[in-house]
This record gives structure tokens, sequence and C-alpha cells, in this order.
């Protein structure tokens, strides 16, 4: 398994938790890296889901204003039927219409990795430790949920 592979599958199985047969959809932009959305979708079939690759042109704008340019019919319709969306557009669905009524479903479990590439998936996904960082990231919720209070802008901090 190659480093790429291994980003690919450590993406939808540690992070996602993609399980058999459910639908895996891949959002690519012509302006996106297409050899990594195959190999998302290549580890997804691996691994016994269903992958769908959804390629379509690169809007001017991106979010709301670009969705007139896109089939956001088509997209909106096989994005509800999907377990796991993956957004690897450079010109990102991320704030569009598509996008709320998607997560608004509630049903469908999204990840926004726009302009994601194969080297960019081996150093921030593939090399790192999930576990771990999960492991992390729960102890800083603990730590933020016991505070008395949480400094959020310096302007509070210099004041405090």
């Amino acid at each position: 398994m190659d480093a790429v592979e291994r980003a690919a599958q450590k993406l939808l199985v540690e992070i996602l938790k993609v399980k058999k047969d459910e639908v895996v959809c891949v959002t690519c932009d012509f302006e996106g890296d297409l050899d990594f959305a195959l190999k998302i979708c290549e580890t997804a079939h691996k691994i016994s889901a269903k992958p769908l690759l959804l390629y379509s042109s690169s809007p001017p704008h991106v979010g709301r204003a670009g969705e007139h340019y896109l089939p956001k019919d088509a997209l909106k319709s096989a994005l509800l039927e999907c377990d796991v969306w993956i957004e690897l557009n450079q010109k990102w669905l991320l704030y569009s219409s598509v996008y709320e009524e998607v997560v608004k479903s509630n049903k469908v479990r999204y990840i926004c990795l726009v302009g994601m590439n194969k080297d960019m998936a081996v150093r921030c996904i593939g090399r790192v430790n999930v576990p771990l960082l999960l492991e992390f990231q729960v102890k800083l919720q603990e730590l933020t949920k016991s505070a008395r209070s949480v400094i959020t802008g310096i302007s509070e901090f210099l004041s405090a």
C-alpha cells in the first residue's frame, strides 16, 4: 500500500468510520486533485463501501455565489442519498444551498477537504496518529468544559 492509499484508507476508516455498503460521495471540480479523488474511491471500494465520484466544472465563485454555474439539483439529489460526503473541490460547495440542505438532512457525514491534494493528504492525514489525536481532542474538550472561563480573544486576555 503506497502512502496516498494509506492516507485515503485512514481518512475513510479511522476518521469517517466508513462501513461496508455505505455510499461515499467524493466531489471534485476541474481544479481539484482528481488523482486523489480516484484513490479515495478505489480505497472505498476495497473496504466494501460504494464510492461515487461527482466531478464537475469549477465555477468562477465559491459557495452560494458559484452554485448557479453547477448542476445543483443533480448534486443535491446525489449527495442527499449518500452516507459520507468528502468535498475535495477547489471552488467549494460549503455554504451553498446544496451544502445547507445536505447538512440539514442530518444523515450525511461531511468533511471539507477543499484544496486537498495527494501530498497534503499524506502529510496531514497519512502521517497522523489518529487515535492519539482523538485522545488529545477528548482531553482538550474535558479541560474546556471544566474551565471557569474561556478567553476567546486577545482583548479579553489583556483586560483580565
